[in-house]
């Protein structure tokens, strides 16, 4: 899943982050940041839950994606200000389902759903809230090395199939007994 879409809709509907979302790579490396003006937002992707290959002919898996929403809140205003904080914790809650829960950022998959939320860690006058989503897709045909072989593929043509009889005998000889040649190219000229 492309977390750019994520960035902007967070961007543009979560007034309360006034703007300061960005993307990262590493839950860890958001503690070495610099504190930033709070609160704030970063998206990681999550983990892929794959339910098994489903097609005995082409390909077809179910796949769930998920991603994280970081959020660092001022953890001294937190203290000092106990009731405000968990107002704020809910709105902040809020402005992300509005922003996300039932939108599909593009035609790959679908609408985003809400997982889990929200898991905290207390650092350095910080509080990080970690919120979890995730929307269902299905990897196809078109997403596997089998399309791409088959469309390399030229035009079936025709074919020439040799029967080597197993009944009456001790099975097949190596020597064909019927031949069968067929030409499919100018079936529609």
């Amino acid at each position: 899943m492309q977390l750019t879409p994520i960035l902007a809709a967070l961007r543009s509907h979560c007034p309360l982050f006034a703007g300061r979302v960005a993307g990262a790579t590493d839950r860890a490396y958001l503690l070495t940041l610099p504190a930033p003006t709070l609160p704030a937002a970063w998206v990681l992707a999550g983990e892929d839950r794959v339910l098994p290959q489903r097609s005995a002919t082409d390909y077809w898996q179910a796949l769930t994606e998920t991603f994280v929403v970081i959020v660092a809140i001022d953890d001294v205003a937190a203290e000092q200000e106990e009731d405000a904080f968990y107002d704020q914790l809910h709105l902040i809650r809020q402005q992300l389902w509005q922003a996300l829960l039932g939108w599909a950022p593009d035609s790959e998959g679908g609408a985003i759903q809400y997982v889990s939320g929200p898991a905290y860690v207390r650092e350095a006058q910080r509080l990080w809230y970690q919120f979890t989503f995730s929307r269902d897709r299905d990897i196809s045909e078109s997403d596997s090395r089998q399309q791409r072989e088959l469309a390399a593929l030229g035009e079936f043509e025709g074919g020439d199939i040799r029967l080597d009889y197993i009944d009456p005998g001790d099975g097949p000889d190596g020597k064909p007994e019927h031949h069968l040649t067929f030409n499919l190219r100018n079936l529609n000229e």
